[in-house]
């Protein structure tokens, strides 16, 4: 489909329709070449980031959204590094969960570099996206004081080196936040290792463990 799109021209048309068109057009360009997932129309919907109008970069934001790649993601994770949360928090969120799916640890570096509200965004994304393929790399958010990245890492270590999560997701089944607590027995469940069964005991007898009822 990909090589029709290109053949046909109609990728070409659409980045040229993203780069001219003004008003509804334009802010409907970005989302139908995103569609596509052709890697060439990158570069058109980064810039539309940088637009003066809130739509067209909220436009060019699913475009990069719809693309679904790291490629996307470095775009959009560039672009806010720079230029802060030039658009409301919830679609940019949505846009970076999608483009982070595949290659979760690209948001590493931005996390730790980040701060405020930024960071909490970042964060929420990250407990989205994080996966046990991350290994050791997430043992730095097991003491973080945002919530989200605490949770995040007591789900990447589900399938982590016993010798290396048993112990971080022990310190995450007695946090103070109920999610980080419950993500945190969850993990050392899947884990099934021995050296887990007393935290995973301590989790049955929590007597907080309504809050993981109201879930």
């Amino acid at each position: 489909m990909l090589r029709f799109l290109r053949d046909s021209g109609l990728i070409e048309k659409q980045i040229f329709d993203a780069r001219q068109h003004q008003g509804w057009r334009r802010q409907r360009a970005p989302i139908a070449l995103g569609r596509t997932r052709a890697l060439e129309g990158i570069t058109v919907l980064a810039e539309g980031l940088t637009d003066g109008d809130l739509n067209t970069r909220l436009a060019a934001l699913r475009g990069l959204g719809r693309m679904a790649c790291p490629q996307a993601a470095e775009e959009i994770l560039n672009w806010v590094a720079g230029a802060g949360l030039a658009v409301p928090a919830l679609p940019l969120q949505s846009a970076l969960v999608q483009c982070c799916a595949e290659r979760p640890q690209i948001l590493l570096p931005y996390l730790q570099h980040a701060e405020g509200a930024i960071r909490e965004m970042l964060g929420r994304v990250f407990g989205e996206v994080a996966t046990p393929s991350l290994g050791s790399e997430v043992l730095q958010f097991v003491d973080d004081d945002l919530q989200e990245l605490r949770a995040a890492a007591a789900r990447a270590l589900s399938n982590a080196e016993p010798g290396l999560a048993v112990n971080a997701l022990s310190e995450l089944a007695q946090d103070a936040v109920w999610f980080v607590r419950l993500r945190a027995i969850v993990s050392l469940g899947k884990l099934g290792h021995k050296t887990g069964i007393p935290s995973l005991l301590r989790g049955l007898t929590d007597r907080r463990r309504r809050d993981w009822d109201n879930f």
